[in-house]
């Protein structure tokens, strides 16, 4: 699953953060409870990483979903993790304010502000890529690989890699079908995620399976329930799962977060079928982009451990784009 970026770097900015005027005065918003108009607000705006279900998800113990919006519009800028202390906050993305164009020091100033010394300011999807690192914030690099869904057919097929073809024209002579899974989405990643292990020789339990259904379940089960997160499945013929998708899915977009395969998906090369039917599903619902996720920067790099995932996912003719976290520890 995507997560924040580690391995950060120290940055060389050392230009003070910029004021700003009383338009762009910031102020807590409290996610603890339902916020209709929140989650609306953010899924208009193709932005999964905001709302409120994934935020919960994402909260350990001692910590709350919390946003951040400007005070006069109520628009939202960041949806985040705050713990109860509270001295840290942590986002996953982030949309910069209409005419802002230092949000980032300015976010982070108004943080130092209201007493969160450590921070983790990060995007998937837009924001702090080209802004300027404020003095005492390192920062952690990874590309995204979102899919243009607004381009014809016939384009994505020429972009592709030559493996990608040789696989896709392999796996079209089978049949394989895409169907949404309805239910028991963390029963179904659990045995995809031992089946993966048991694919590289590692010897799991069921008390294994149990803690990654655990796992799964606290992550799953508020973006399934509020309708955020999709689980989608790739089939033979005959029903088999090869291979299954969880999407975050909003009204422009929709980001893989995580997924695997059965053996037998794998042996087959179901994952590159998955991801080609569900970019034809996605433009037949209208959606503009798929971002099929991100690694680390540094895994262009053959000896990086998520090369291969680099690989496959460059391999879909798509242009990585920089995304960048910046980390504050409150030195």
């Amino acid at each position: 699953m995507p997560g924040m970026p580690s391995a950060p770097e120290q940055s060389g900015g050392n230009r003070p953060a910029q004021q700003w005027g009383e338009r762009w005065a910031l102020q807590w918003r409290d996610l603890s409870t339902r916020s209709a108009d929140w989650d609306d607000a953010c899924r208009s705006g193709g932005n999964p990483f905001h709302c409120r279900a994934y935020l919960t998800a994402h909260c350990g113990r001692g910590e709350r979903p919390v946003g951040i919006v400007e005070s006069e519009s109520g628009h939202p800028i960041i949806g985040g993790v705050l713990s109860r202390n509270p001295d840290a906050f942590r986002s996953y993305s982030f949309t910069a304010p209409h005419g802002a164009t230092e949000s980032g020091l300015m976010i982070a100033e108004w943080l130092r502000r209201e007493d969160c010394p450590r921070f983790r300011l990060g995007s998937f999807m837009q924001g702090l890529e080209g802004q300027e690192v404020p003095p005492g914030v390192a920062i952690a690099q990874r590309v995204e690989f979102e899919h243009d869904l607004g381009r014809p057919e016939e384009q994505w097929w020429a972009d592709l890699h030559s493996q990608h073809r040789r696989k896709l024209r392999r796996s079209a002579k089978q049949g394989f079908i895409l169907k949404k899974i309805p239910d028991s989405h963390a029963s179904v990643m659990a045995r995809l995620a031992l089946s993966w292990s048991r694919r590289r020789g590692l010897n799991r339990s069921w008390i294994d399976l149990l803690r990654a259904w655990r796992a799964n379940r606290k992550l799953l089960l508020p973006l399934s329930r509020e309708g955020l997160g999709v689980l989608y499945g790739l089939y033979r013929r005959d029903g088999a799962l090869l291979s299954a998708a969880y999407m975050l899915e909003t009204h422009a977009t929709a980001f893989y977060m995580l997924g695997a395969s059965t053996e037998a998906g794998y042996r087959a090369g179901a994952s590159f079928e998955l991801f080609w039917q569900l970019c034809r599903h996605y433009r037949e619902g209208g959606l503009a982009r798929l971002n099929l996720g991100g690694v680390p920067k540094a895994a262009d790099h053959k000896s990086h451990p998520e090369h291969g995932v680099y690989r496959f996912k460059r391999g879909f003719g798509i242009e990585p784009s920089p995304r960048m976290t910046w980390i504050a520890d409150g030195g």
